[in-house]
């Protein structure tokens, strides 16, 4: 038999499920999100953590399931929609992941409207600039924590 499984690193929980070839579910794994709220409008995330969860829903899966890893012939991944991972030249995160729900870059977003064409913006992205995108936290970022700038090799993100 072969099997199909689904990951979803969502903001309030990461779930894996495994499915038969002809759709059936087999098992279903899900944990918690730990979101770190330190600050009123923020909310990121231990990327270590977040990683150690991914790991510990695909292996309750595959466990519970009672099948070998190598019937799996397909994985599909998703998460949840904007937000900012930084990692450096090893791939080691430089500071905690930022959610979707932040809302730490909000007066970018108000500077932004104020200084640019919004229209011009969203008829190349087909996207409305909100607080959480790359964009403004990366600008908060700059401003507020400038020593995470060249520490910086990679940003990794779910831009929907």
């Amino acid at each position: 038999m072969e099997y199909l499984l689904g990951i979803d690193n969502g903001g309030t929980v990461t779930k894996a499920a495994l499915y038969d070839s002809m759709g059936k579910e087999i098992a279903i794994s899900r944990i918690d999100t730990k979101v770190i709220s330190e600050k009123a409008g923020f909310a990121e995330i231990n990327m270590h953590a977040m990683k150690d969860s991914i790991f510990h829903v695909i292996r309750e899966v595959i466990q519970t399931s009672g099948i070998k890893s190598e019937e799996i012939v397909g994985i599909a991944c998703c998460g949840h929609g904007k937000g900012l991972y930084l990692v450096d030249e090893a791939g080691s995160p430089v500071c905690n992941g930022i959610l979707s729900t932040d809302n730490r870059a909000v007066d970018y977003v108000a500077s932004f409207e104020r200084t640019l064409d919004m229209d011009a913006i969203y008829a190349k992205t087909y996207q409305a600039v909100v607080p959480s995108q790359p964009v403004c936290l990366l600008s908060w970022i700059k401003d507020n924590k400038p020593e995470l700038i060249p520490k910086i090799t990679w940003r990794l993100l779910n831009n929907k």
